[in-house]
């Protein structure tokens, strides 16, 4: 089952900005009002990740979140991997592999293309982590070929 936390902002973070909450819709007030302890989220996400790859859209952005968050527990943060190794992955199998790499590398992106315009066209929840990743893997699994998952509960 999937899982979803509003994060608590620990004191001296500061990162949080106008901005951010109109994006996220989520703000300062929400997130010190049911927000959990990043220490308790960090334990948890790490725990969840242990053993498996993390992926990620923008692993820069992503990573100094995570790197912040799992800090606050005195925890090292998982490695993120960017979400196009696991595309790469579940596209090989479709290519053909006779043709040269620069027309496998066009098909591969016109596949992800496709699928990603296909989640785009989607009306769904944007910036919210749950959503976001539940988006990244239904990428996946339509590249893939695995039947498409349901929308993450709410």
């Amino acid at each position: 089952m999937p899982e979803s936390y509003l994060v608590h902002p620990q004191e001296g973070w500061a990162e949080w900005c106008t901005q951010a909450a109109r994006l996220h819709g989520l703000t300062l007030t929400m997130l010190h009002a049911h927000g959990k302890a990043a220490q308790d989220v960090a334990h948890r996400f790490v725990q969840v990740a242990r053993g498996r790859r993390v992926v990620s859209d923008a692993t820069a952005f992503d990573g100094a979140w995570l790197s912040m968050l799992c800090d606050a527990a005195g925890l090292a943060a998982p490695p993120l991997l960017p979400v196009q190794l696991a595309y790469a992955e579940a596209v090989g199998p479709l290519l053909d592999h006779s043709a040269s790499r620069s027309v496998q590398a066009r098909m591969a992106l016109q596949i992800v293309d496709h699928h990603e315009a296909d989640e785009d066209a989607r009306n769904r929840v944007r910036h919210r982590a749950l959503h976001d990743a539940w988006s990244l893997f239904r990428i996946w699994r339509a590249i893939a070929g695995v039947p498409a998952s349901p929308d993450p509960p709410v």
